[in-house]
Order: C-alpha cells, then structure tokens, then sequence
C-alpha cells in the first residue's frame, strides 16, 4: 500500500502536534556535595618535609580546583542556563562547610570561583609545571576552559566568602563527622564490634599473609630503612599508605613505585575498610547521612509547598560523606565495579530537582535526577538515575534518625 498525501489528515495532524498540551522539564533545585580539594597525606609520610604544607592540610593545588570547580558550576547554572542569578544573593545560594580546615579553605575557594572578584590574593601554584591539566576535576563533561596558564595562579578573596560559607561547628558535629570520634556512641559502639568480629579478624590474618609483606617490601626497599614492619599494620594503617600514594602521585611528589598488582590489593583493602568495616551496617550509615538528608528534604520541601527555597545549595564535605550515601542508595555489587569507594579529591555528587509543568494543568510533578562526577547514579528502588519526588522522599525517610542528637545523647547516658 503506497501513502498518499490526504490534506484533511495532514490538517489534523498539524492541529493535534501544536495544540496539544506539551509536558516540559524545568531545573527547580541543584545539590551538591563535594569533597574537599588536592591535600597533604593526612598521617602516614613516605619522606617527612616533601610539602610545604602540614599534614591532612589543603595544598595550593586543592585551592585551584576547587576555584575551577566553582567556575565550572558557575558555566553551567549561570552563564549556560541562567538558573543562578548573576550577583550573590544569600536566598538563592547556600554554602554550607565541615568545620575541618582544609573543607573550609576548599569552600572558600570554590565560592570565588562561583562569584569572581575584582580583588584579593594571588595564590601561585607551585605544582603546576609537573600537574597534567585533563586531572585537575574528576568531572565528565567539564567545560574545556581551563589552561595550562589558568591553573599557574588563581586569585581568591577569602574575606568576602567568609561571609558566605556557613561552617557548621566542630562540637558534637552529626552533620558531617556523625561516625567519628565520640559524636555518637550507637555508631562507635557498632564499629567496635565490628571490628572485632569474626569475619573482620579473619580479613585481616588474610591481609598479613598477602597484602601487608608486599607494602612493608616496597616501603622498606625505597628508604634504605626498616620503616614499617607486618605486625604494626593493620587495615586502617595500611589505608593511610594508600592514602600517602594518592596524594603524592597526584602532586607528582615523590612516592612509592607500587606494581599494578599492590595497587590493586591496596585499593581492596580500602574497600574492604569503607564497605566492609564503616558503612556496611545500615545503622551506621544512616547515622553519617541523617543530617546531610534531613538538610535536603527540608529545602526540597520549602521549595514544593512554599515556592520559596534557595535554588543551590552546595556542601564542602569529605569523601565519607559521599561513601555513607553510596552505601545507603547504591547496589552493593555497583560500590566495588564503580570503585564508589576511591572518591578523588574535588569529585561530586549532584542531585537535581527538575519538574514537568503541563499548560492544562498548573500542577507541578517533580522528580530527582542524581550523578557522581557528571555520570548517572543509578539509585536502589528508582528507575535508572531518576526518582519521582515521592519515592525519593520516602527513600530519604528510611534512613533518616529522627532527633539524632536525642537518640545519641540518650543512648550514651544509658549505656553508661
């Protein structure tokens, strides 16, 4: 059968295509938590003295991405889409901040490169010559803005952010350090039997007898000194050896030469620690991640019943943070396959509030599209990296620890 052009059908289809409602997808809501910047090894030294900076400190390298990585929202939720407004305006924007030093000095650092300003200090990057420029943001489709000449010195009025960034206090803090120290006893009580479980012992007989003589062989060779030993490592001490790697081969400082196969098994460990130790118990999880989802709901709800909740809200946080959230929203199989347990310094994860808004009906329905460095999270109980509002309410609802504060200090007086 051979079409033919009928002009009463054509009509009709041309009446149907324009007048016919049409859904579209608006951006309501952007947050973000990001890891702090490029740092210093925060315990264990290959060599004492081969930064400038102290130990677990920011490092000027750290200050310059997280500048870019302000730019690069600022590319695309300003000058891209014009969601943000052009000025800072404390209703729209919020910047909230982990009380640790180096977070902060990230945040600051990110919010100039957010709102630029005409004045305040050059910082020069004493690691740029060496620094390949594609490693400076972990993020997928950054815009290609940056060059090697950007990167050699950036400025930042420190002043000025300071006035922005919220830094939430150190004491007692169950925003970002819920599951350390002694914040919450339910938590270190949970990790301490842990630790000394059955499974957790048996891991760790099985680290000294493969992992650990490999470290202790190459540590010890590369100084000409009997530095480390076997017995004194353990899963979290030779995590910090990881650590020292990471940090030293990205500021391309001298560091141990690991073969591929002992940075695999040290990479294994790490896992091991981040989802076989910390976030493995739901409970523990929930307890990091209470007050960050709590935070959310609230500005997700402010902004659906009352129209009036800021657009962006950015969290300067630790890569913990990121890991607790991993480990209550991700499949367990995606954690290790995605390596979700080696965030790089000034990765990120995004969720976006979008809603269709349909021209015969003013109802708005929302729903939650969330990423890790630019790719797709693929969320527990959503359909690929999107939810509907609802379910992602209720998802956030399972997890939250209503009065944590209460529920810790409670628990603490009667444990005790």
């Amino acid at each position: 059968m051979v079409w033919k052009y009928h002009p009463t059908i054509s009509f009709c289809l041309f009446i149907c295509f324009f007048l016919t409602p049409v859904a579209y997808s608006k951006l309501a809501q952007v947050f973000q938590i990001a890891r702090h910047g490029a740092r210093t090894p925060s315990s264990f030294e290959f060599k004492p003295l081969q930064y400038p900076e102290t130990l677990g400190e920011l490092t000027i390298l750290g200050r310059v991405q997280q500048y870019f990585l302000g730019k690069e929202m600022r590319n695309r939720y300003m000058i891209g889409s014009q969601f943000l407004p052009e000025h800072y305006d404390p209703s729209q924007v919020i910047i909230k901040s982990s009380s640790k030093r180096r977070v902060i000095e990230s945040a600051l650092a990110f919010v100039n490169g957010l709102y630029p300003q005409e004045n305040g200090t050059v910082h020069i990057n004493m690691y740029a010559k060496e620094f390949l420029l594609e490693k400076l943001l972990p993020l997928a489709e950054r815009n290609h803005t940056v060059n090697e000449l950007d990167i050699l010195e950036i400025m930042l009025n420190e002043e000025w952010a300071q006035k922005i960034v919220e830094v939430l206090p150190s004491e007692n803090d169950l925003f970002f350090h819920a599951d350390q120290g002694k914040n919450c006893h339910v938590a270190n009580q949970r990790l301490s039997k842990i630790k000394k479980s059955e499974r957790i012992t048996q891991l760790e007989d099985t680290l000294k007898k493969t992992v650990y003589p490999h470290i202790v062989e190459v540590i010890n060779t590369a100084l000409g000194v009997e530095r480390l030993s076997v017995d004194t490592l353990n899963i979290q001490t030779a995590k910090r050896v990881l650590d020292n790697y990471r940090c030293n081969s990205f500021h391309k400082v001298e560091h141990p030469l690991f073969n591929e196969t002992t940075l695999q098994l040290l990479e294994r460990l790490r896992y091991n620690f981040i989802y076989e130790i910390l976030y493995k118990d739901e409970l523990v999880s929930s307890i990091s991640a209470t007050k960050l989802l709590e935070d959310i709901y609230g500005y997700i709800n402010s902004t659906k019943e009352k129209g009036e909740g800021p657009k962006y809200i950015f969290y300067a946080a630790h890569d913990h943070n990121m890991e607790a959230l991993f480990s209550l929203l991700l499949d367990a199989k995606m954690l290790e396959e995605k390596k979700y347990f080696m965030v790089d310094f000034a990765s990120m994860m995004s969720i976006e509030v979008h809603y269709e808004n349909n021209e015969e009906n003013e109802e708005k329905a929302y729903f939650i599209r969330l990423f890790y460095n630019d790719e797709p999270l693929f969320v527990k109980w959503c359909e690929g990296h999107e939810c509907t509002l609802e379910k992602f309410e209720a998802m956030i609802n399972r997890f939250i620890i209503p009065n944590l504060e209460d529920y810790c200090r409670a628990t603490t007086e009667f444990m005790a």
